[in-house]
């Protein structure tokens, strides 16, 4: 179990609080995992929590000194990270504090790396606390395939225009290798309505991967196919996603205004458009 260094403190200033928090723990040999549980310490208020890890960029030891181990970011920009790099292994979401990789495939936490948090507080009125842990499962028996994290959708080129009541986006990746999709989620904001991601294989045929017809910003799974699904190269994945924009939308009015048009943003009140694609890599 990993336990935050030290209790988080949530002003009651009525703004949002975004973190990037390092647990004390340094790998000394690589690790795999075959999951993963994130407890918020407070329920109310982490609204995500996700989970990164941390690697220097060639071998020996890390002067994790030079890093800053607490940072708060406005607007959820990451501090700069200087001959390190970082792979996010989970996107932690209400409804998706946890992930469990399929057998005989695990995540790689490298040696000599540490786990970091970026952990989003909503606003409160009044002063808060909060100390989330975070449980890892370590793998057993044979270790076939490495679980990956590949993203889909516009990414900042992400626009709504003001007052528009249903909108929709529409986005392609193409897949470079063959692919085994065990998982599949979606990320909107508060103006996300419907969300769906199709595969169009080279052979002219499609396979619907995800399809959400209401999309709920307070409660957002991670779904397991029950059989994996086989991608082949050069498989176009298509990622289309409706918004609402216009007073109609409740959230919209609770949260802020439909006269303004919104961009890519990492606020509640900023909108994003992502999928997640948990797989394995099939040579």
């Amino acid at each position: 179990m990993l336990t935050l260094p030290r209790t988080q403190r949530i002003p009651g200033n009525g703004r949002e609080l975004w973190k990037y928090v390092y647990f004390d723990k340094e790998f000394d040999q690589d690790t795999w995992i075959r999951g993963l549980e994130i407890h918020p310490g407070n329920y109310n208020r982490v609204h995500h929590a996700n989970i990164q890890v941390v690697t220097a960029i060639g071998s020996g030891p890390v002067d994790w000194s030079s890093l800053e181990q607490d940072v708060e970011a406005p607007q959820n920009d990451p501090p700069k990270l200087i001959g390190m790099e970082m792979v996010q292994i989970h996107v932690g979401l209400p409804g998706q504090f946890s992930l469990e990789t399929a057998p005989g495939t695990a995540i790689l936490i490298p040696k000599h790396s540490r786990i970091r948090m970026n952990i989003h507080y909503a606003p409160s009125q009044t002063p808060e606390t909060d100390h989330t842990e975070v449980g890892l499962y370590f793998a057993n028996g044979r270790i076939e395939k490495q679980w990956r994290l590949q993203y889909g959708g516009p990414g900042e080129s992400l626009l709504i225009p003001a007052a528009v009541s249903r909108l929709e986006i529409r986005n392609t990746t193409k897949i470079q290798a063959a692919i085994t999709v065990h998982q599949i989620g979606c990320h909107m904001h508060i103006r996300g309505k419907t969300y769906r991601v199709t595969a169009e294989l080279p052979d002219g045929r499609f396979i619907e991967l995800l399809n959400v017809p209401a999309y709920n910003f307070h409660w957002q799974f991670l779904y397991t196919f029950a059989h994996p699904i086989r991608l082949p190269a050069g498989t176009v994945l298509h990622d289309a996603a409706t918004f609402d924009n216009s007073a109609g939308n409740p959230f919209v009015m609770e949260y802020d205004t439909p006269n303004r048009e919104v961009r890519f943003g990492n606020r509640t009140v900023d909108e994003m458009m992502t999928s997640y694609i948990l797989h394995t890599v099939d040579n």
